[in-house]
């Protein structure tokens, strides 16, 4: 009941130290949106103060000063008259935005362990931390489970002896879980459910990121209206309070919808806006997320070369990182990505065919040449080499054997194909007629390299693949 609390405390305000009830205060008017007063108010309390540096901590986190916030926790955390669990919950807290979803784990499980024998509100608190690592790590199954027992354990207390704030937090985050089942009325409940909690308690910052929520439920749920009305109400939220983080989630979520709707042009703008500011604010997780759809939006507009880089970066973040919800393949699946590798590779050696000659020639072609290819003596126009062939039939050799090369079986193959491929260099052909002398792969050519280009060693083979964690790919 904060709106009564910030009475009380004022009216006690001119009774007591400033040193005992400014941390209470502060802590009210955090809540309440006021951060202006709280920020002024930390300022005449003593700096070394374990309470107080907790204080500043969540002032920093709510303005998306995660570096400011993550340096007063740590400094917290050492001293010794600290209550370490709620320090834990704030680091936890600050790894979870930043996308650190190991720390916020260990963080949240050390903090789970000290409140083992805590009253119910604070246990539920580390459940949810630990849950929401699982959530976006990937294991929805076992976040929701966590998120139920937290649940559980806050519906076991009274009605007013629950933390209201814990409690609306766990129901955002089953939302959130019931968001990404598609479970819309389920979603759709507990974020309603939310936003009634945080509301009844005036929570500022709690009530702009339910309302972002059920629009985006509302949204699932097909009711265009009142979604829009929810991100308006949100927006305008934002704005006042100069949440600029969720504002930008906010524009995120915008952007897919125009997306949806077909405006690749304006989804990119404003992917493109709420990709700087979270850049600014480190926010690893919310960076990955709109590249996905910064890549999506690029690619629908005809920006092609952004929509590769976007979506190559979203990939090496979910990959480094384990961001196990996001799935950015979505961009470019891997089967997209190896097909666009192979059909770059064959263009490449099919322009450069025509000129391909002895080392100590020179090669002119100019630019109306190059777009129409010219024929090569005993070659079809705009043909590829044996190096495409044999790539290909590498390509198609590791596929059906799930990876597992077989270089008996791929001679075998090689051997059969010979005949159709054009330009196979003496140590292909060497390697090929001594397999079929004695029915083995070669460890090294037999016949020595001539001046004229060679086919890679079949038994080495080209592996054109993209890894996740090449940006470039």
């Amino acid at each position: 009941m904060y709106h009564t609390a910030l009475m009380l405390y004022q009216k006690l305000r001119p009774h007591v130290s400033i040193d005992e009830l400014g941390p209470r205060l502060a802590g009210v008017l955090l809540v309440l949106g006021d951060w202006g007063e709280a920020n002024r108010l930390t300022g005449l309390l003593p700096v070394e103060d374990c309470s107080v540096r907790l204080l500043r901590s969540e002032l920093a986190f709510v303005r998306g000063d995660f570096d400011g916030a993550l340096a007063e926790a740590e400094m917290a955390l050492i001293d010794s008259s600290a209550d370490r669990v709620h320090v834990l919950i704030r680091l936890a807290d600050i790894a979870l935005y930043l996308g650190d979803f190991s720390d916020a784990q260990r963080y949240g499980r050390s903090a789970l362990d000290l409140a083992s024998t805590s009253d119910a509100s604070l246990r539920a608190r580390c459940y949810g931390i630990v849950a929401a690592t699982e959530y976006f790590g990937g294991d929805i199954r076992a976040a929701e489970t966590r998120f139920g027992a937290a649940l559980e354990l806050l519906e076991d207390v009274p009605e007013a002896d629950r933390d209201r704030v814990i409690h609306s937090t766990i129901l955002a985050n089953l939302g959130t879980v019931a968001e990404t089942r598609q479970e819309w009325t389920a979603a759709e409940h507990h974020h309603r459910e939310a936003l009634r909690l945080r509301r009844e308690v005036a929570d500022a910052r709690g009530v702009l990121q339910s309302l972002h929520a059920l629009g985006r439920a509302r949204l699932g749920a097909g009711d265009r209206d009142d979604a829009e009305r929810s991100f308006a109400e949100a927006g305008h939220l934002a704005e006042s309070l100069g949440e600029t983080l969720e504002r930008a989630k906010i524009w995120h979520t915008r952007a897919e919808l125009l997306l949806r709707d077909g405006d690749a042009s304006r989804a990119r703008e404003l992917a493109s806006s709420a990709l700087e500011t979270f850049t600014q604010s480190r926010t690893r997780y919310d960076i990955t997320h709109a590249r996905v759809t910064l890549s999506r939006a690029a690619l629908a507009s005809g920006q092609e070369c952004l929509a590769i880089q976007q979506g190559a970066l979203a990939r090496s973040s979910v990959q480094v990182m384990g961001y196990g919800v996001l799935y950015p393949e979505d961009v470019f699946d891997l089967a997209g990505r190896i097909d666009g590798a192979l059909t770059a590779y064959a263009c490449g050696d099919a322009l450069g065919l025509p000129w391909e000659s002895p080392p100590d020639a020179t090669a002119h072609a100019t630019p109306s040449q190059i777009e129409q290819l010219p024929a090569r003596e005993g070659w079809p126009r705009g043909t590829t080499s044996d190096d495409t062939a044999l790539t290909l039939l590498v390509a198609h050799h590791l596929a059906e054997r799930d990876g597992d090369g077989d270089p008996a079986a791929f001679l075998a193959d090689l051997a059969e194909q010979e005949a159709a491929i054009r330009g196979l260099g003496p140590t292909t052909t060497a390697a090929i007629e001594r397999f079929r002398r004695g029915g083995e792969a070669a460890d090294s050519p037999e016949e020595p390299r001539t001046g004229r280009r060679c086919a890679p060693c079949p038994s080495a083979g080209y592996y054109p693949m993209a890894r996740p964690n090449d940006a470039g790919n």
